[in-house]
């Protein structure tokens, strides 16, 4: 499976899915759709995704939140031990609940102070706060075998919203799996200086727009939040910690911001008239995947990934549901991102995603916006996807991140357009263009979706150029997954290159393998007549 990162995208990315038949997965982009045309007579009919970042200020009730102070305990039993203990500079809070989320397949886990607590999971409701923190708690508890690192993560909730923080401890070998981050923009100066007390959070907000000849329905809606909500969806983000020196298994901060009215959603929009949301569901942490993260996708120096998805209660209901016909619809999802400074923190970031599934079995035909780039623990990922954080458009896009499940020897086009964005005075833009994969299908570009015009040399873009990338698949594919990397190049003004990516899945599904703390007990089956 190759699970190289390339350099990313800088600017707003635009998704394409040829799509006939497709669920709803809003952030997951986990689409049903029928097999790939051969050659796409309708690209038209195709899934938009947008996105963009900003900086807003943050709320003055974010100084007020809870904190959580995570002490790890040394051991030489092989058990793990962490002191927890909340606390708060707001004189109104009297109480705060403390909680645990362990690593899967946690075992013997108990506490020094009563509460709830389970083989991964524990809660303290309602401490008492004295002089402005808890009486420390101490949680200890047998981790999972046959993993590498685990993560841990720690919450403090009160009536001034909540405070999330992790701690990775390594159990075995080295770091050997770091890989090169992905190359990130130079940081722009902010236009304006930030204050010592001024706070920021950048707000990251995804369109899904309509796809034509889509109609959706109660049913379909149904069947899509269905899969949305059952916990098995979600995506990792990976982030920088603050500050950036922090070792790797030192204590950090997980950066999405939950309260006074920036908590992540998910909501379905009707376009009829105005711009409404009709359907609305709250994301939240998804702790049971961390480990698999950290231990699967790949790394980078002074960055932890994240994992989020849908609430699973309570359940979103399509029931009488509007049709709403197809272009007058769309998907939206915002989240916002505190990284604890002011508004150039974070500013230049860019944070890989990726979409994930846990399941020995297809969500339907797995399809995805992205390139599917792992397979393990029972899971399966897809990505990545670039967010960068800043504050608007670059000077041109390279758009298009399209998802195909395709046989040997099909012939496939993906289509994609560079935007020129440099409209005032109107400024040609010349591109070099570069396509590579692991799967050798004789990639070509065209200025045509029949493939009947080669685009060779130097391309000059006045607005905007369609184009698409074709291909034919070897007969001796491997089954499984396949990246296309497609990279513009320019030297008459900034960015100098974007690139962005197409997933290709070969052949049959092949479910993920299970992970080493799962076992399976056969006992023989006994026929009495």
């Amino acid at each position: 499976m190759n699970r190289q990162e390339h350099d990313p995208p800088t600017s707003w990315s635009q998704i394409f899915l040829p799509s006939k038949k497709w669920l709803i997965l809003g952030m997951m982009i986990m689409l049903l759709q029928t097999p790939v045309c051969t050659i796409c007579e309708d690209d038209d009919a195709t899934t938009k995704t947008s996105s963009q970042t900003a900086p807003v200020p943050r709320p003055a009730a974010a100084v007020l939140r809870p904190g959580v102070e995570i002490r790890r305990v040394p051991r030489t039993d092989g058990r793990l031990e962490f002191t927890i203990q909340g606390f708060t500079d707001d004189p109104t809070v009297t109480q705060i609940t403390l909680y645990w989320d362990g690593p899967p397949g946690a075992q013997n886990a108990e506490a020094s102070y009563s509460g709830y607590v389970h083989e991964n999971y524990a809660r303290w409701d309602n401490m008492l706060v004295t002089n402005g923190s808890t009486a420390p708690v101490t949680i200890i508890y047998t981790p999972p075998a046959g993993v590498t690192t685990v993560v841990d993560k720690f919450s403090a909730s009160s009536s001034g919203g909540v405070k999330t923080r992790a701690t990775t401890t390594q159990l075995g070998g080295s770091l050997d799996r770091w890989r090169a981050g992905p190359a990130k923009p130079s940081p722009v100066p902010g236009t304006t200086a930030a204050r010592l007390d001024d706070f920021y959070l950048w707000e990251t907000t995804m369109w899904w727009y309509g796809v034509p000849g889509l109609t959706i329905t109660a049913n379909l809606c149904q069947d899509s939040v269905g899969l949305l909500q059952s916990d098995t969806a979600f995506v990792a983000l990976r982030f920088p910690v603050q500050p950036p020196s922090l070792a790797y298994t030192d204590p950090y901060t997980l950066p999405v911001y939950f309260g006074d009215g920036y908590s992540p959603y998910l909501a379905l929009l009707d376009e009829r008239t105005t711009s409404t949301a009709i359907l609305t569901t709250a994301l939240e942490y998804k702790p049971q995947y961390l480990t698999f993260a950290e231990n699967e996708l790949p790394l980078a120096p002074g960055e932890h990934w994240l994992t989020l998805g849908a609430v699973t209660s309570p359940a979103l209901d399509c029931a009488g549901l509007p049709s709403l016909p197809p272009d007058e619809w769309e998907v939206q999802a915002n989240v916002w991102l505190d990284f604890d400074g002011g508004r150039d923190v974070g500013r230049g970031a860019v944070l890989p995603l990726y979409y994930c599934y846990e399941g020995q079995a297809p969500p339907g035909q797995l399809v995805s916006a992205d390139a599917t780039s792992y397979q393990g623990w029972n899971i399966t990922c897809l990505g990545p996807h670039y967010l960068t954080l800043r504050d608007g458009p670059d000077n041109w896009e390279l758009a298009g991140q399209v998802g195909a499940w395709i046989t040997p020897t099909q012939v496939i086009s993906f289509p994609h357009t560079i935007y020129n964005w440099t409209f005032t005075p109107p400024m040609p833009l010349t591109f070099t263009m570069e396509a590579s994969c692991t799967l050798d299908a004789g990639w070509a570009f065209y200025a045509d979706k029949q493939g009947q015009t080669p685009l060779a040399g130097p391309i000059r873009v006045d607005d905007y150029l369609d184009f698409w990338v074709f291909g034919q698949t070897p007969a001796d594919a491997a089954p499984g997954a396949y990246e296309l990397f497609i990279t513009a190049r320019t030297d008459d003004t900034a960015p100098a290159w974007q690139q962005t990516t197409d997933l290709m899945w070969v052949g049959n599904w092949v479910a993920p393998p299970l992970p080493s703390w799962w076992h399976r007990l056969c006992l023989p089956l006994v026929l009495r007549q």
